[in-house]
């Protein structure tokens, strides 16, 4: 059965999802996630990444360099068991998950999760869609 999701955008110009970060022994941690179509990782605050044990995606690279409003900078690059977006079949294993706090707390999901989706951004009646192709 084809799958869709629709959630409001918002009066500040965002979509919010709840997405579902598992760590080391089935730990999860549940979060408000920004859709931001021009980031490519899923960004988590770095308390939830300690407590959910995630490490590093690759010893050999252990950061990743990112460019924010603020500048170039170098953050975490972590591993999450899965990420997926909780009471859909929006999900993914062994995800590269980067690790910065951001203000008033809130996660960042890139396109990681999303790159086989539909996506539609729908301006005139302030909703964001997503679809199996």
């Amino acid at each position: 059965m084809p799958f869709s999701l629709e959630v409001p955008i918002f009066s500040d110009g965002f979509a919010r999802l709840v997405i579902r970060v598992y760590g080391e022994q089935g730990r999860f941690f549940d979060l408000l996630a920004i859709v931001d179509t021009g980031a490519t990782y899923v960004v988590v605050p770095s308390s939830v990444c300690e407590r959910l044990g995630l490490e590093a995606f690759s010893p050999e690279e252990p950061t990743v360099s990112i460019v924010t409003g603020c500048g170039r900078i170098d953050v975490p690059r972590l591993r999450a068991e899965r990420l997926e977006i909780p009471n859909t079949p929006i999900s993914k294993e062994n995800v590269i998950i980067l690790s910065k706090d951001m203000p008033g707390g809130i996660s960042i999901l890139g396109m990681k999760l999303l790159e086989d989706l539909e996506i539609t951004f729908d301006l005139k009646k302030m909703r964001f869609l997503l679809r199996d192709p």
